[in-house]
C-alpha cells in the first residue's frame, strides 16, 4: 500500500509545525527533508 493510499482512508491526521518551519525557513539540514514532505501531501 502506498502512503497516498493509506492517507485515503484517514479522516483526521495531525501534522507536526517542526517541518513546516524548517521548510519556510530553508533550514541547511532539515529543509531539503521537508521539502520532500510537502511534495507528497
Amino acid at each position: 500500500m502506498t502512503l497516498s493510499e493509506y492517507l485515503a482512508l484517514i479522516n483526521t491526521i495531525f501534522i507536526d509545525t517542526a517541518p513546516v518551519i524548517y521548510f519556510i525557513e530553508a533550514h541547511p539540514q532539515f529543509g531539503p527533508l521537508a521539502k520532500e514532505a510537502v511534495i507528497i501531501f
